[in-house]
């Protein structure tokens, strides 16, 4: 097997008195769908925080295509801008924005022109089924719809890493199947590495390898 896209090494992560997680070991392959899987508060979004540099660890390490992860907040901001997309349980679109905009703003963020990061977003969105959607605002969408924008933002520039927790959280069970084959064929043909923190069993079930969290520690 290849080297693998991303590498931890004992993660520990303590908020005041609370050993969030307690010495993490994981690695995720390029063109690999992972399921994270525990009870809540047994650290799953702390972990997928510290995979996406949203947070530092206390203690352990980081690697990314065999490179230690960067330390500068500039170096962080252009690693998560250009080598990680998120996918968040609540889209957080930009309301005042349309779906294009808002699957195209990682390019602007990027310096892309305003057509070729425009391009890149309707692209996304007609490979999604929004293309009779792309002109409205995130309050004329569906919840599905939504999601699948979200999904287009996070892929817009790229990136090798994909990170998504319970990301079909609040859909209905149509739009969250529909949601777990749109993240299985980005993992399938664009060969994403996909780590997604869900309690769906069904979307566990697409995954490639799962992975329970339990009290901070991990068994597969």
């Amino acid at each position: 097997m290849n080297a693998p896209l991303l590498r931890a090494h004992g993660l520990k992560k303590r908020y005041g008195n609370v050993d969030v997680l307690r010495g993490i070991d994981l690695e995720v392959h390029s063109g690999e769908l992972v399921a994270i899987l525990g009870a809540s508060g047994s650290g799953k979004t702390t972990l997928l925080n510290l995979l996406g540099q949203l947070d530092r660890p206390d203690f352990g390490s980081l690697e990314f295509q065999g490179i230690a992860y960067p330390t500068s907040a500039k170096q962080e901001d252009q690693f998560r801008l250009h080598s990680v997309g998120f996918v968040f349980q609540f889209h957080h679109l930009l309301p005042d924005f349309t779906a294009l905009e808002n699957a195209a703003m990682p390019g602007f963020l990027a310096g892309k022109s305003k057509a070729e990061a425009l391009e890149r977003a309707a692209n996304l969105l007609k490979a999604f089924g929004l293309e009779d959607r792309m002109d409205h605002k995130p309050n004329a969408l569906s919840g599905g719809e939504q999601q699948r924008v979200a999904v287009a933002r996070a892929l817009h520039n790229k990136p090798k890493l994909l990170l998504a927790d319970e990301p079909s959280g609040n859909l209905d069970a149509g739009n969250a199947a529909a949601l777990h084959d749109l993240l299985r064929q980005a993992v399938a043909e664009w060969g994403v590495g996909a780590i997604v923190v869900t309690h769906s069993e069904r979307l566990a079930a697409l995954a490639d390898r799962r992975v329970h969290l339990v009290a901070g520690t991990i068994s597969e």
